[in-house]
C-alpha cells in the first residue's frame, strides 16, 4: 500500500465506474451507495501522480530504460500481469514453426522472421484501447514502485508508458 491523495483515488474509481458501465457490467454495490461522495471529491483531469515526482523528458532521453523491460516484468508486482493462453497461442505456433522450418534460413533469416511475428502479435493484442490502459497501468505501477523506493523500476516502468504509443 502506498499513500495517495484522495481526490485522486476518486478520479481513478470515477474511471473505472465509467469503464465498467461502457462495457454493459454491472459496477460493485459498494460504489453505487457511495457514487455521490465520489463524484463530489474527484477533480476532472487528473494526471497520473508520477509525473509530478520524475520529469518525462529525463525518462524519455535515458535509452537504457527500455532496455531494462525484460527484467522489469520479472519484479514480483508485475507477475500476475499476463494475456489469456488462448490469445497468444497462434504466435507461440507460428514462432515454434519459423525455428522448425524445413527451409533454409539463415540465423539472420531466422531472426526476421520471429521479430515480424512478434511485431504483428504485438500489433494485433495491443489496439489502442489496450495500449491506453497497459500506458495508465505501467504509469500508476511507477508511482507505487517510487512511493516504495524501487526508483530504476518507477523509471522503467514510466518508460514503458511513454513508449507505449509505439508497441
Amino acid at each position: 500500500m502506498v499513500e495517495v491523495d484522495a481526490t485522486y483515488v476518486a478520479f481513478l474509481l470515477s474511471q473505472a465506474y465509467g469503464l465498467t458501465m461502457s462495457r454493459g457490467s454491472k459496477p460493485p454495490e459498494e460504489y453505487v451507495s457511495f457514487k455521490a461522495e465520489i463524484e463530489n471529491l474527484k477533480k476532472e483531469g487528473s494526471q497520473a501522480l508520477i509525473y509530478s515526482h520524475l520529469k518525462m523528458e529525463e525518462i524519455r532521453e535515458d535509452d537504457r530504460l527500455l532496455r531494462m523491460i525484460p527484467e522489469l516484468l520479472k519484479a514480483d508486482v508485475f507477475l500476475g500481469w499476463s494475456i489469456e493462453e488462448e490469445r497468444v497461442q497462434s504466435y507461440a505456433d507460428a514462432i515454434t514453426e519459423a525455428g522448425e522450418s524445413k527451409l533454409v534460413l539463415t540465423p539472420v533469416q531466422r531472426e526476421v522472421r520471429v521479430q515480424e511475428i512478434y511485431q504483428r502479435a504485438v500489433a494485433e493484442l495491443f489496439g489502442e484501447d489496450e495500449r491506453r490502459v497497459y500506458k495508465r497501468r505501467m504509469e500508476e505501477m511507477a508511482y507505487y514502485l517510487l512511493k516504495r523506493g524501487r526508483e530504476d523500476e518507477a523509471k522503467g516502468s514510466l518508460a514503458v508508458a511513454l513508449d507505449s504509443k509505439n508497441l
